[in-house]
Order: structure tokens, then sequence, then C-alpha cells
């Protein structure tokens, strides 16, 4: 209410309710509240939510005044119906969720960033950015990496085939280098070691 209105909320009743899903009430919580505020000018100020919306993900602001009344988020993709008689709006598909709904106002607020990164570093934006994608995607890589291997040791019989595979490999590495003296924990132990390469900055090892 700040942010909108430069004001300060001077008073507050609250209600709440579970009409759903039980684990919310198991954990303290409701599914359906509204809020009667009092800013320090007056202005009265309703605050509405639920946790369920039969249509999609909905967020609203409605700001009624004597000079004007506008609104934000009343658009095609509103998450209502009209009853009304020859009234079609809205008429695209509801936002099924947060990211689709704030999509804009998330990308517009990464732009700033990597302007500002460049700024400091001197280096081109569209080379931070490239760096950054091939980083989430290494990561992205090595945590799949890491889990994959992660199921195969916790399954038995798949991890028995693996180990058996390492005993006809361990005497000759693919370099034609003896594994037993390169990797002496490896060809004894029959351990797999998974490093993520340094440049991901991530420095993690699993050892099964």
């Amino acid at each position: 209410m700040r942010f909108v209105s430069g004001r300060e909320v001077v008073r507050v009743y609250a209600v709440g309710e579970n009409r759903g899903d039980a684990f919310f009430a198991e954990s303290g919580d409701v599914d359906a509240a509204a809020a009667v505020l009092t800013l320090d000018d007056g202005t009265n100020v309703l605050i509405s939510g639920s946790r369920y919306n039969a249509r999609g993900y909905d967020v609203r602001l409605e700001a009624l005044g004597s000079k004007d009344s506008v609104s934000v988020g009343m658009d095609d993709h509103m998450t209502l119906r009209s009853v009304e008689q020859g009234v079609d709006f809205p008429s695209a598909k509801p936002h099924a969720a947060f990211m689709e709904r704030f999509q804009q106002a998330y990308a517009r607020e990464l732009v700033p960033f990597p302007v500002t990164l460049a700024g400091a570093t001197g280096r081109r934006m569209h080379a931070i950015v490239e760096e950054a994608v091939a980083a989430y995607e290494a990561n992205a890589f090595w945590d799949s990496f890491d889990a994959g291997y992660g199921r195969l040791a916790d399954n038995p019989e798949q991890w028995a085939e693996i180990q058996a595979e390492r005993t006809g490999e361990a005497p000759t590495l693919p370099d034609d280098l003896d594994g037993s003296s390169r990797w002496p924990s490896v060809a004894k132990s029959g351990w797999l070691i998974s490093v993520r390469p340094s440049d991901t900055n991530r420095g993690t090892a699993a050892l099964r």
C-alpha cells in the first residue's frame, strides 16, 4: 500500500477461514482471507485473497476516486467470466500460474542487472548474458548427472551391474594408463566419483 498510495497503514482488521484442503489449517494457515486497512489520511483499502480460483491465477488492483477509477490486471487474461448477455470480455485464456502473470515484470527486472554489470566491468552485455546462460546450463546438466547416478546407486540391481562393468574396465583406462596406479581407490573399492568441472564454480564431488 505504501508503494501504491504513498501513505502509511494505521489500522488493520482482518479475517481468514479454511474452506478447502485441511493441510492449510493443519499448518496454521488459511485459504481465504480479507482485510480492511485504514491509511493515515483516512483512505480505506480492501484486500482479499484466496488460494483457490477455478479459472486461473488472478492478481488485480483497483483504485476508485473522485476524479477517476483505474485498474491493474484488467485485461483479456483476467480470471473472471461475465454472465451478462452479449459480453465476451475477457476473451483470452487466463493465466495458469504466477510465472505467466508476471512474465513481463520479471523480464523488465532482469534487464538492469546485465546493464549494470556491463558498465562496471567494461564488457559487452551480450557476452555477460551468454556466460550466465552457459553457467546455468552447465549447473543444470551436473545436477541431472548427479541425480541420475544417485538413483543408480540406490537401486541394488542396477548398481551391481555398474560395479560389474567397472570391474571389467578397471585394468586399463581409455588413455592406456593403468587404472590401479592412477585411481587406486576407485579400482579397489569401485567407488563412483563425480566431479564438476572447475569452470562451473561448483567444486563438488559425489562419492559412493
